[in-house]
């Protein structure tokens, strides 16, 4: 069955970016800085009027095996390690080849974000957060995930990445088996057609749209959402 979401590309597009990203929550404004620092065009987009996401509600701690913050306090970890305590807690349900891509780049992340950007992580070390077998918590100081999400946003200003607010991505356009871009709507109900080379989801899953949630996964249909309802 054709997906209604994903369309052929129009015979022309309003504009054209090399990296467009659709979500600037912490993971969408990260793959922002870094395509940016690789050299391409890029546009951020977020739904909401101003960027807050999941990641505002949460207290903003990213995990990570073998980063330098750990190195200074003494903790000897490793990528391994932290995929091995993913898949018990997850009790093997993840995919084996995602889980240890991101095991091994997330001490990257968090030592360029340190180092290249300036963020203020530190070692979260009075708390042994469950099934974690080693300290590998990383947060701002005041462990606040809106913390994060401003620090992120005062980079991609400085940088002047370009972000615009309250566009929605509707639809995306494919040619064949390649994404080529998205439709987004504007303020004003008028839509907008963007190009792309490359095209990066961050907008999290669908769990603040009930319909969805009951469609997909009716045995939790009626369960209490703990997470930004623009999550659609």
């Amino acid at each position: 069955m054709a997906n209604p979401d994903v369309a052929a590309p129009p015979s022309a597009f309003d504009l054209k970016v090399e990296t467009l990203i659709i979500g600037a929550g912490a993971c969408g404004m990260i793959a922002a800085l870094a395509a940016h620092e690789a050299g391409q065009d890029v546009l951020l987009l977020e739904a909401d009027p101003i960027p807050t996401g999941s990641t505002a509600l949460s207290a903003g701690l990213i995990p990570a095996a073998g980063t330098r913050l750990q190195q200074d306090a003494g903790i000897s970890d490793s990528s391994d390690g932290f995929a091995t305590d993913i898949q018990a807690k997850a009790h093997h349900e993840n995919d084996d080849a995602l889980v240890a891509a991101m095991a091994r780049t997330a001490p990257q992340v968090i030592d360029w974000l340190v180092e290249t950007h300036g963020l203020p992580f530190s070692l979260v070390r009075d708390f042994d957060y469950p099934g974690h077998s080693q300290r590998r918590m990383h947060g701002l100081p005041s462990r606040s995930g809106r913390e994060l999400i401003d620090a992120l946003r005062a980079r991609i200003e400085a940088l002047d990445i370009p972000l615009i607010c309250n566009r929605r991505a509707t639809r995306l356009y494919a040619a064949g088996a390649t994404l080529a871009g998205a439709r987004v709507s504007l303020p004003d109900q008028s839509g907008e057609d963007i190009g792309c080379d490359r095209l990066i989801l961050a907008c999290n899953g669908f769990g603040g749209n009930r319909a969805m949630v009951a469609h997909h996964m009716p045995d939790i249909a009626d369960a209490i959402w703990f997470g930004h309802d623009g999550n659609r």
